[in-house]
């Protein structure tokens, strides 16, 4: 590398820091340890968590239990579980929550009563999920982000699905906190310049709120590996999408992260023959695979899939579920270190969705421990294994991990 792409690199990743803001700890330049032990006493019973709010899920006897609190903890509700099995939930910013099934969603307001949501397919006609696909799982970090388009809060994100050919995996978008919700994409439409768009499934989605962007990764085969930018159509009433750049291996992206005038992005290689790693990239270049600058490369190309950052210096990314008893870890910048895991309770510990922290600091891990695929922990929360990650990063050293709030 010359000096020039150095100093270009060096550049960029201080504006990076500077536009994140983050209060880096005071622990930053203690030695993140080479392995951590997770023992059962991680084990968790919390389903998802964010700000004050914390949903439980419980098995008594034959009976299935939700609890939910939205003061952090101090009171609970208790309902019995006629959901069925809950494959996504997400917190509004005025207190209304969306919890999804595999195959309806529901909102509430005091986690008594349950609407149902109604749901509406790309042609606009009425959704009816296909049994045991999973239809609304999300895979990824979160910790029911606040967004907006047009200045009204959104939510948006893609199913998790490769259930081909009873499936057809989509991108879900609601404005009217769960009320309705409509799919505005789907493998199979064309985008504005009449190419289809055919994925084996939707990786991640994101909103640019500045800009009233909506930004969908894909993969994972050949042209099935594309980036596609969604713009609203006021006149159409219609999301009209662009594919940037040309679909292909490079453009097999997991987590993707808008950080003006930047996009961040995990790079989800397979294969071996591509460097891996931690990318950004000026938000107008994303065409350009040759713009993409590393803040951090894999030392054997393993393919990732998501950055978790705890808001006071700490970060953490996963592999894509072929990477067992292994995170990458930093501290306060982008010097990764690769770090074992040790697991009483899954000799193959692979890492899925990060979900928190809460006003307590509890960061939930799901995790499988098959040693293939992902388990259990695919498609679905309640019957996913979890830890709270927080405790056992803080008990490895990383003291104030998940303190974000």
């Amino acid at each position: 590398m010359n000096i020039t792409n150095k100093i270009l690199i060096t550049m960029e990743i201080q504006q990076l820091n500077d536009y994140k803001g983050d209060v880096f700890s005071p622990f930053i330049n203690c030695d993140t340890p080479s392995t951590i032990h997770f023992g059962e006493e991680y084990i968790t019973d919390i389903l998802s968590t964010s700000r004050n709010y914390i949903v439980r899920e419980n098995v008594v006897g034959n009976i299935d239990y939700l609890y939910f609190s939205n003061d952090s903890g101090r009171t609970w509700k208790q309902t019995q579980n006629t959901l069925g099995v809950i494959t996504f939930i997400h917190f509004f910013s005025n207190g209304d929550v969306l919890i999804c099934t595999g195959s309806k969603c529901y909102y509430t307001n005091d986690f008594v009563t349950f609407n149902e949501t109604k749901v509406y397919d790309y042609d606009g006609t009425l959704f009816t999920a296909p049994e045991d696909t999973y239809s609304f799982f999300r895979l990824g970090c979160y910790n029911s982000e606040y967004h907006e388009i047009n200045g009204v809060e959104s939510l948006a994100w893609n199913d998790y699905n490769y259930n081909r050919p009873q499936y057809v995996s989509r991108v879900w978008l609601t404005n009217d906190y769960g009320r309705t919700l409509k799919c505005i994409l789907k493998s199979g439409v064309k985008d504005k310049d009449g190419n289809t768009i055919t994925v084996r499934h939707f990786h991640r989605t994101t909103i640019e709120d500045k800009n009233n962007v909506i930004w969908v990764t894909s993969g994972d085969e050949g042209s099935e590996c594309r980036l596609s930018k969604g713009l609203y159509n006021s006149t159409k009433n219609e999301w009209e999408w662009e594919t940037i750049g040309t679909p292909g291996a490079l453009y097999k992206l997991s987590q993707f992260d808008i950080i003006p005038p930047y996009a961040r992005f995990v790079t989800d290689y397979t294969g071996g023959t591509n460097e891996t790693g931690l990318v950004i990239c000026p938000l107008n270049k994303l065409d350009d695979t040759s713009a993409f600058r590393y803040l951090y490369k894999t030392e054997f190309n393993e393919a990732m899939s998501k950055i978790y950052e705890d808001g006071v210096g700490n970060k953490v990314i996963t592999g894509d579920g072929a990477q067992k008893n292994v995170l990458w870890i930093a501290r306060g910048n982008y010097d990764f270190k690769k770090v074992n895991i040790q697991a009483d309770f899954a000799p193959y510990l692979g890492a899925g969705n990060i979900i928190g922290a809460n006003y307590l600091g509890q960061v939930v891990m799901y995790y499988t421990n098959r040693e293939s695929g992902w388990g259990n922990g695919n498609g679905s929360l309640s019957n996913g294994n979890r830890m709270l990650l927080s405790s056992a990063l803080r008990d490895a050293g990383i003291f104030n991990f998940g303190n974000c709030m």
